[in-house]
């Protein structure tokens, strides 16, 4: 089941699980540009999942949108504790398998497009 929750920028981390761990400063600085051109709302909510600690959450999909949402925070644009829409995905054991399904296949979905804009 996937419920829509709000959670404080400062309550969200990176999911360890995910496959990507590295972003490029220029894309993560343009997705900054169009999260403020659009108001600083997210055109599309982050995926997350209960995180280790009580209150926290790990995001499943969406880790560019938060590392953009923490830049802009940083920059003192939007608060640390900027309130931020989110899928929480539910699930037991199974949760680190899914997190790392989804991730890979964000991933591979953007390889894709991305292949198919250059060719």
């Amino acid at each position: 089941m996937t419920d829509i929750i709000t959670v404080a920028l400062s309550k969200l981390d990176a999911d360890p699980m995910n496959v990507r761990k590295t972003y490029s400063a220029e894309g993560i600085e343009a997705l900054a540009a169009n999260i403020r051109a659009d108001g600083y709302r997210l055109l599309q909510n982050v995926v997350v999942r209960k995180g280790d600690k009580k209150g926290r959450y790990f995001v499943v999909a969406g880790g560019r949108r938060l590392v953009a949402l923490k830049l802009l925070a940083e920059a003192g644009e939007i608060a640390k504790d900027y309130p931020v829409e989110c899928k929480e995905r539910e699930g037991g054991s199974p949760r680190k398998s899914a997190s790392q399904r989804t991730s890979c296949a964000r991933k591979c979905t953007r390889l894709t497009s991305t292949r198919h804009l250059t060719h």
